[in-house]
């Protein structure tokens, strides 16, 4: 049988419409503060969730005490937690909409159930309505208790129970909903003097006339519900609003039975128990309202199938709608589940190898480096020793400063006559260096040089670099030999002690070396700029030698004692002074409290 009213539920001009991350499917209606849609949450992998939206309208909008009310509902009813209460999922604002996303309850309320029953020229079941009362009550009573998570209690007045505000679903449950005149604690509204929230008919007479309420307002508002089911008809009415309130004030609520003979003394008693106009007369609370219920008739009420089957029954064709909607061509591509794979996850990346680290000699002090030199001197001593010479022979450079040093000798050798360089073959001092060949053979050459030097063991030294001494020898020869004949100088001036000899040009500064192709020369650059430091620290030493007295070189060194009288004197001299400035603060000290104790005599006496 589907008789009851159809409400027509088919895409509409909302349809596909987007707010925030939900897509309408219809509009369900349109109240006198927001606007109902039917609509869907998407997710990953084919997740959709069915919900209804309650956007607040926009000539609403520019009143604030009812955006504060919106507001109020969601801030109250989000953090309920009951069976026979509506879900508030979130609150939210898109396009400078501010809307509201519940519980999808597939169903209808009360008062649509009432008309159905109407139509069909059929009572409501007694048992139904017991039941639906009876969890409309557990779920007053939890919103009256309501403790938050961290205990502390916010006790929810609803205000507003009616048949239009109690839904049933399908399968049977009852949803208490729209709690946006509640009544909190932390309400951000606040009802104004002779102003009344409320729906007319269902207020208690304490709710008419503005005064402090508490749980039983809603008990009355419930007991209200209960008369109507039972007996289909309004409890309160008259021919306008004055009628009804006055109603509701001055007249004494009839026993269900008058009306409805299938009602149950017990039911009367209970139904008019919670009609009292004296509230204090009431059930104190909706939960021994509910107990009444169950102790009167518990055996008549309806279980949830049974409650389910009537509202089926009835809303048949809604139901059927709803499903057609939900399955309809254009949200099917939305419904379905598709197969979602996750992209793989990518290979891991081979250990990185780190290069080995090559062992690096630790940094020497400069008292390792001492004794390596004196060490190496000692071993170049002990070779010129064993070849009779008895002084060790010197390192020749290397690259640039070779070079620079083959042009230097070079240019001294063409400058010296031969007159000279015989009186100092004589003398010993150099070697005669023969005239440069043209051919470059066979004849007089450095083998064929007589010298005065003793002859000597050929030694072959290697320097650090691999090259030995007699290789660089020869190329020192080759750039002397190959040096064309440079026009004769003027002799020399004869120098004295007073004359300042000065040496020849500085060679070119020394090309830096690739630090990454050669470790020799790192190691190189790291004596070099030892060598540096140590001449610096010598300078430097010799410097402070010199600053405080201390013997210059060729001089015999000077006693500490003479050294140190300098500075003695000069902290005797400070001492004295800081005794010198002591003892005058103390005398001022001393003559400014004498003046002190004096004045102090002298005002004493007067």
């Amino acid at each position: 049988m589907s008789s009851g009213p159809v409400v027509t539920l088919a895409p509409d001009r909302y349809s596909g419409r987007k707010l925030g991350k939900y897509e309408i499917v219809c509009r369900l209606s349109t109240g006198g503060m927001a606007a109902i849609y039917l609509a869907f949450q998407r997710g990953h992998a084919g997740f959709q969730k069915l919900v209804v939206l309650k956007q607040i309208l926009p000539d609403v909008k520019a009143e604030q005490e009812l955006v504060d009310m919106f507001l109020d509902e969601a801030k109250i009813t989000a953090a309920f937690n009951h069976p026979n209460i509506a879900h508030v999922y979130d609150l939210d604002v898109a396009s400078e909409e501010l809307f509201l996303a519940m519980e999808f309850i597939a169903g209808a309320d009360l008062l649509e159930i009432a008309r159905a029953c109407h139509e069909s020229q059929e009572p409501i079941p007694i048992g139904f309505t017991m039941a639906v009362v009876h969890e409309t009550a557990m779920a007053l009573h939890y919103a009256h208790t309501f403790t938050d998570p961290l205990g502390r209690p916010h006790p929810v007045i609803h205000r507003d129970v009616a048949e239009k505000n109690i839904m049933v679903t399908y399968d049977g449950t009852t949803k208490l909903l729209d709690f946006g005149i509640a009544k909190a604690k932390d309400r951000n509204t606040r009802t104004a003097a002779g102003m009344v929230k409320g729906t007319l008919g269902y207020m208690s007479p304490e709710q008419l006339r503005g005064k402090d309420l508490d749980a039983r307002t809603d008990v009355y508002s419930l007991g209200v519900v209960f008369h109507e089911c039972l007996t289909g008809m309004r409890l309160f009415h008259g021919e306008d609003h004055e009628a009804e309130i006055m109603a509701a004030l001055e007249t004494d609520a009839a026993p269900p039975s008058e009306q409805n003979p299938n009602v149950a003394p017990e039911i009367d008693s209970v139904v008019l128990k919670a009609l009292r106009r004296n509230r204090d007369e009431r059930f104190p609370n909706a939960l021994e309202m509910a107990r009444a219920i169950e102790r009167i008739s518990a055996e008549r009420m309806w279980h949830q199938e049974q409650i389910g089957q009537l509202v089926q029954r009835y809303f048949a064709d809604r139901r059927e709608q709803t499903r057609q909607l939900l399955s309809s061509d254009a949200l099917a591509a939305s419904h379905e589940t598709t197969r979602h794979v996750l992209p793989p996850a990518p290979p891991p990346s081979p250990a990185r190898q780190e290069p080995r680290a090559e062992p690096r000699s630790p940094r020497r002090n400069t008292g390792e480096r001492e004794r390596e030199r004196a060490e190496r001197a000692s071993a170049q001593a002990q070779r010129g020793g064993s070849s009779g010479a008895g002084v060790a022979r010197p390192v020749l450079p290397k690259g640039a400063a070779a070079e620079a040093l083959k042009a230097q000798l070079a240019e001294i050798a063409a400058g010296i006559s031969d007159s000279e360089l015989e009186q100092l073959n004589i003398a010993g001092s150099l070697p005669v260096i023969p005239p440069a060949k043209a051919d470059g053979g066979s004849g007089a050459g450095w083998s064929g040089v007589p010298s005065t030097r003793p002859a000597q063991k050929a030694v072959e030294d290697v320097d650090d670099s691999g090259e030995s001494m007699d290789d660089a020898t020869n190329d020192l020869r080759a750039g002397l030999i190959s040096r064309p004949p440079q026009p004769q100088r003027p002799p020399e001036p004869k120098f004295d002690d007073s004359t300042v000899v000065r040496g020849p040009p500085a060679p070119p500064p020394k090309r830096r070396p690739d630090m990454r192709d050669s470790r020799e020369a790192r190691g190189e650059m790291r004596d070099s700029r030892e060598a540096r430091g140590d001449l610096r620290a010598e300078r430097v030493d010799r410097n402070e030698r010199s600053d405080r007295g201390g013997p210059r070189q060729g001089q015999a060194p000077i006693p500490r004692r003479t050294q140190d009288a300098p500075r003695r004197k000069r902290d005797q001299d400070s001492a004295f002074s800081m005794f010198k400035l002591g003892a005058a603060v103390f005398a001022i000290l001393a003559a400014a409290g004498l003046l002190l104790v004096l004045a102090m005599r002298v005002l004493g006496s007067r």
